[in-house]
Order: structure tokens, then sequence, then C-alpha cells
């Protein structure tokens, strides 16, 4: 039985591969539809901490924002959380659609949502100043990704190499069987 064991869980080894890391870039077309400026001792009429002036992109305009990502190749997942710092990205390896929540320095937060419709939305927080945060949002228009793997090298299920195991197991439970029938 020992020896029985120890072939199963070789073969369940040899089975088992390594996951990689697979590189994404994405290309996205998105409208810009809000634009903040807010500060928690801000004031309209203060020039210091002006609430109402938003220095960055006007409502309405049309912008690339491409987008770098690594997740796993088998599970489309990566997270990381370092002091100050945390990433949560989640990909369907099939489609390409990808959430993702990007926080760096526990000041600029970048958060992405696209479909697998071609749809999706896009937030970033920044912090260009203290007490200053803009907030910009964007409706994405489209979207493409490079770089995903081709799900047709996939391996059907159950995978070959745990046909043997599966073999022992049945040929196990045989054995047992009519033994206890003898």
């Amino acid at each position: 039985m020992r020896i029985l064991t120890m072939a199963a869980g070789a073969v369940m080894l040899a089975g088992a591969a390594q996951a990689a890391m697979v590189d994404l870039t994405y290309n996205i077309t998105a409208e810009v539809t809000l634009g903040e400026r807010d500060s928690p001792y801000g004031d309209p009429d203060d020039p210091e901490y002006p609430n109402s002036f938003y220095p960055g992109l006007p409502v309405g305009e049309i912008v690339d924002l491409p987008l770098n990502v690594s997740v796993d190749d088998v599970t489309g997942r990566y997270s990381r959380a370092d002091l100050g710092d945390r990433e949560y990205i989640t990909v369907d390896l099939m489609t390409g659609a990808l959430s993702a929540y990007i926080l760096e320095d526990y000041e600029d937060l970048r958060e992405y949502t696209l479909n697998a419709d071609g749809f999706g939305s896009v937030f970033f927080q920044t912090n260009p100043r203290d007490f200053i945060t803009d907030f910009t949002g964007y409706t994405v228009l489209s979207w493409s990704v490079d770089g995903l793997p081709d799900m047709a090298e996939v391996a059907p299920v159950p995978l070959p190499a745990s046909m043997p195991l599966l073999a022992l197991g049945l040929a196990g439970i045989g054995w047992v069987a009519r033994r206890r029938l003898s």
C-alpha cells in the first residue's frame, strides 16, 4: 500500500506544472466623465486650496490610456501588498476582461474595470500636493489587449498525467471489492 501511495504522489507531482507570468498590454480608449479637485480644508474662494479649479483633462475629451500588467498564466491573477503599495489584478484569460486596483504610496489610486463587451470604467485619484486630491473618471469606449496566452494550448480535463493515477485508483477499488466478496 505504501508503494502505491508513493507511486500516486509521483504521478501527481509529474502532472503539476509551475505557473508562469504573462505580460499583457491594454490599449484603452476612454472619455473623461469626471474631473474634480478636493481638499478637506478647501474653500472655493481660497486661492491656496481651490476645490473648484481642476487642472486636469476637460470632461468630454477622448484619451488613450495604456496599461501594462503581469498576471499568472493559469489563474489570471496578481496581487501584491507592500508598505504603501497595493495591487490586485484579475484577468479573464479567455476574453481579456480586467479588474484592477493599483495603489501607489498610499496616494495615487488607479481602478480599472474592463468588461468582456468592450466597455468599462477607469478611475484615477491623485494627490499632487498635501491636502489636495484630484479625481478623474473615465468611461471606456473600447479596449484591446495584446499578449493573451493561446487558450487552445490548455490541456482538456482530465489531464493526461492524471490518467495513470485514475487507473491505479480504480484498480485498487476493484481489488478491495473482489477481496471482500471472496
